[in-house]
């Protein structure tokens, strides 16, 4: 080839359009097709660019105009678009018809993205190869080689990083109408409400992007506390909620908790159906059914996880239901982790990747975690005894959390000499990357799994 063949991008498409996947591409919709949900799992690794084939192109674009608007991705409603818009001819029509046939149960989705995704990459590569190609035979006025390569550093971190904004921004952007809108609406919460008004002003709520871990050893309400502040955020303030547990089940532990928090009614009576002899229960019951039903608390039950589930589980409901938060109960040892990493370390990496996610999605997340040994030996009755040593991983987990809380239950004695009102359990604000001081009386209701907020005795 001569220098201008080199170069000219057009020259080199039949090779360029030479990497591609097509059965892939095809399997990937055919996946879709049968299972509809998927196309949430697709769409946060895919982009409509990433299919070669024009046809796959056209018909992916429709599933992800179907999926935005929350319209299931069935071959009715792809034929209903494509028909009023003349997208696909009759000989696109039979080739959905045939993408519908393809027995889904044999693909592999996350085998076919990938093969799609690395065909896409390298199709881009190669055109930024071109480039770079260009820059060596036509800038002949660089005397400079550091400039020259980065350059080309640049084209290829921006094609791995596969977008093309690298997110830096100007801070003083805006800043005065940011001001000014802070001025017409000031507000003591901007964040999340918890459904607890003390611990609300002292930190400002749950605020995007940070992450708050309740520390307390085994037994001391400290998922329970968590519960309540999702059941709040979802019911009170319809906010949609993922609650990632490793500890109890969906429907036949949780969702009795959820009831008897809404309710009011004991959550034993809930779980044995005996509520049905107490006509005042049946109705609370009844209508805690009815806010819990249409409310946006999702829920799952992860007993064995690694890192990478949780991560895309998180990913996945933010992009589907545009969750506003998300809990994780609690920080352990992982099932699938790097069996080279010590526990602290994969503890870390674990609450690591919490914080990234709540950075990335611009959304608060709640978790827990275990106090250690060293808390073993003391009684919870002076909050002084508790430090930053007894959080199990503590180095780690406390370089990630912005706020660190201890939970404990009052002893006997301690509920005796500060009165049966002043509540059974005490929550106290530790570790904080943005200052505050808190700490809180509650009372932990015995029966319904409600936890009331009595007063912050800090003020």
């Amino acid at each position: 080839m001569t220098a201008v063949d080199l170069t000219n991008e057009k020259a080199h498409e039949p090779i360029i359009n030479s990497i591609e996947h097509p059965g892939s591409e095809r399997n990937i919709l055919a996946y879709i097709i049968h299972n509809p949900d998927a196309v949430y799992d697709v769409v946060s690794k895919l982009r409509e660019e990433d299919f070669n084939n024009t046809l796959n192109r056209l018909i992916y674009q429709v599933m992800c105009r179907l999926s935005e608007k929350g319209v299931p991705v069935t071959t009715e409603n792809i034929l209903a678009v494509t028909r009023g818009n003349s997208v696909l001819d009759k000989q696109g029509e039979e080739y959905l018809a045939r993408i519908s046939l393809v027995d889904a149960t044999r693909i592999d989705l996350d085998h076919n993205i990938n093969l799609v995704q690395a065909a896409s990459v390298k199709r881009k590569a190669y055109r930024e190869s071109l480039r770079v190609i260009k820059d060596c035979i036509e800038d002949e006025d660089t005397d400079d080689a550091n400039d020259f390569i980065g350059r080309q550093q640049k084209r290829f971190i921006d094609l791995g990083m596969g977008v093309i904004n690298d997110g830096v921004v100007h801070l003083g952007e805006g800043v005065k109408e940011w001001i000014e809108e802070r001025k017409n609406n000031p507000n003591p919460v901007p964040g999340l409400s918890t459904g607890y008004k003390e611990l609300d002003e002292a930190i400002g709520g749950l605020r995007k992007g940070r992450l708050y871990v309740w520390a307390a050893r085994s037994k001391s309400r400290k998922s329970l506390m968590l519960t309540n502040m999702a059941a709040h955020i979802a019911y009170k303030t319809q906010v949609p909620i993922l609650y990632l547990d490793t500890e109890m089940t969906s429907f036949e532990d949780v969702r009795p908790r959820i009831l008897a928090i809404v309710s009011g009614v004991p959550e034993d009576e809930i779980t044995k159906g005996t509520f049905v002899y107490n006509p005042q229960y049946v109705e609370a019951v009844k209508k805690a059914a009815d806010i819990v039903e249409k409310g946006p608390f999702y829920h799952a039950y992860l007993p064995s996880f690694s890192t990478t589930q949780v991560s895309n589980i998180v990913r996945k409901y933010h992009l589907k239901y545009k969750i506003g938060i998300f809990f994780f109960d609690y920080i352990k040892m992982p099932l699938y982790g790097d069996s080279r990493l010590q526990e602290y370390q994969l503890l870390g990496q674990l609450t690591g990747v919490l914080k990234d996610l709540a950075g990335e999605l611009g959304v608060p997340c709640v978790t827990a975690a275990q106090l250690n040994r060293g808390a073993v030996g003391v009684d919870g009755d002076n909050e002084d005894d508790f430090d930053e040593s007894m959080v199990a991983g503590s180095d780690r987990i406390l370089h990630n959390a912005s706020y660190l809380f201890y939970q404990w239950m009052k002893s006997p004695k301690r509920i005796a000499e500060d009165g049966v009102e002043a509540g059974n359990l005490c929550v106290k604000l530790g570790h904080s990357r943005h200052g505050g001081e808190y700490f809180g009386w509650y009372k932990a209701h015995d029966s319904n799994a409600r936890i009331s907020e009595i007063m912050n005795v800090a003020r």
